[in-house]
């Protein structure tokens, strides 16, 4: 598979995974393997918001999104590693396992088994 194909593969979804979250209601923090480069919550503007952190993704070759509920105290819900370069659909390379990231993930999933 070509490399810019990989990188569309992955980038529609890793999209697809911000735009579930949010519209579940999670904040979403982007973390590069060092630092936090990015914070959002739901109510933000949703174009905007997915925008941003579409712009901070790929920077390294591995990456977080970390997810929190704020409706219950800031509970840190689960978090995604994101891995780059594999085969496009194999960008998830681990997750935390439970409901809540489970309900995150499955458009992403569904996504990446039609990819496989």
């Amino acid at each position: 598979m070509k490399i810019e194909n990989i990188a569309r593969i992955e980038n529609i979804i890793v999209k697809t995974i911000i735009q579930d979250a949010l519209d579940l209601g999670y904040s979403i923090i982007h973390h590069n393997g060092e630092d936090d480069t990015i914070s959002v919550k739901p109510e933000e503007d949703r174009e905007k918001t997915v925008d941003a952190i579409m712009q901070e993704v790929r920077q390294c070759d591995e990456e977080y999104l970390i997810f929190y509920d704020d409706r219950i105290k800031r509970r840190r819900v689960g978090e995604v590693f994101l891995v780059y370069g594999n085969d496009g659909y194999d960008v998830i390379c681990n997750h935390t396992d439970n409901a809540e990231m489970d309900r995150i993930l499955a458009g992403a999933n569904e996504l990446a088994s039609k990819y496989e």
